[in-house]
């Protein structure tokens, strides 16, 4: 089931960013990069090294490098509890656009999904957004990159 990501930069606003080619490539890589390990290792690979170079022009959560504040987030969590859950993943993402007010694009991958688990961080997702943050969540299945539909705003 391939990407369409101009699809998936479109559903999240994001088409007139001077960063959506970029933002392409590396949904792009990311994928092909999954085509070859499980989730786990995946992630595990992200941390330290982005795949297509892209090191030092996007924070990566869970990281292990303190840096600069890029315009661009990836979080990678697997399963729902732990430090790697995806709650764990959303506290950290929520430290870091506090912490960086640059960041105007979250990719947020998660091998777990049902309904309602956004819930507990919707408050602070639509703070972020109104003040011009975009989201994209992507569900790895298997050795693919879905991308979920999420409405941010709906509830306004």
């Amino acid at each position: 089931m391939p990407i369409r990501i101009e699809d998936i930069i479109l559903f999240a606003g994001l088409e007139n960013r001077n960063n959506n080619h970029q933002l392409g490539e590396l949904i792009g890589c990311l994928e092909h990069y999954l085509v070859d390990v499980n989730y786990a290792d995946f992630i595990r690979n992200c941390c330290d090294h982005l795949p297509g170079g892209f090191g030092g022009q996007i924070n990566v959560i869970p990281g292990t490098h303190e840096g600069s504040c890029c315009e661009t987030l990836l979080a990678l969590s697997k399963g729902a509890a732990g430090d790697l859950g995806f709650n764990g993943t959303m506290q950290k993402v929520r430290r870091h656009l506090l912490d960086c007010p640059e960041t105007k694009t979250v990719i947020i991958t998660s091998d777990y999904w049902k309904n309602g688990m956004l819930n507990d961080h919707l408050l602070d997702l639509k703070h972020h957004y109104m003040r011009g943050v975009r989201f994209i969540f992507l569900l790895a299945i298997g050795n693919y990159l879905v991308p979920l539909k999420v409405k941010i705003m709906q509830s306004i």
